[in-house]
């Protein structure tokens, strides 16, 4: 029995980080600049980049985004 623990413990692990990793969203199209930020990195998006659950989109003034969750 407490290898089953020691094995769901890191079953579990592993599918918390592979969530991270997935994308929720892809981008259709933007216009200006559209950047996603996360733990203190920056990404510029264009049409098909992904966009990831702890992602923090920042859009300029006269800009626009348009994104497709995958929800």
């Amino acid at each position: 029995m407490r290898y089953f623990w020691i094995f769901l413990f890191f079953y579990s692990a592993t599918l918390a980080a592979l969530s991270l990793e997935e994308p929720i969203a892809k981008v259709v199209i933007t216009e200006g600049h559209v950047v996603a930020s996360a733990e203190g990195k920056e990404r510029i998006l264009k049409r098909n980049s992904p966009v990831y659950l702890k992602e923090t989109l920042l859009v300029a003034e006269e800009s626009l985004a348009q994104l497709e969750f995958s929800d």
